[in-house]
């Protein structure tokens, strides 16, 4: 079983690259968005840093999907 910090981190970029009709949009523009530096964006999406409940769910509300799906596991 993969650690959740990767599984969220994999989650995270996925859904942020499918954003704009799968142009995606850059760590820069999307850490303006959700309030949060670049290299916070950077840290969850490689599995580092500790997300709270809040940015997960501001995280959640940007990218137009629940916070639980950012939680999956495959």
């Amino acid at each position: 079983m993969k650690n959740i910090k990767i599984e969220f981190g994999v989650n995270l970029r996925n859904a942020r690259k499918a954003l704009n009709q799968g142009e995606g949009k850059s760590q820069v523009d999307f850490a303006a968005d959700v309030d949060l530096t670049r290299p916070t964006i950077s840290r969850f999406e490689n599995g580092f840093g500790n997300p709270t409940l809040t940015q997960i769910e501001k995280l959640a509300n940007a990218l137009n999907i629940e916070p639980a799906d950012l939680l999956k596991r495959d």
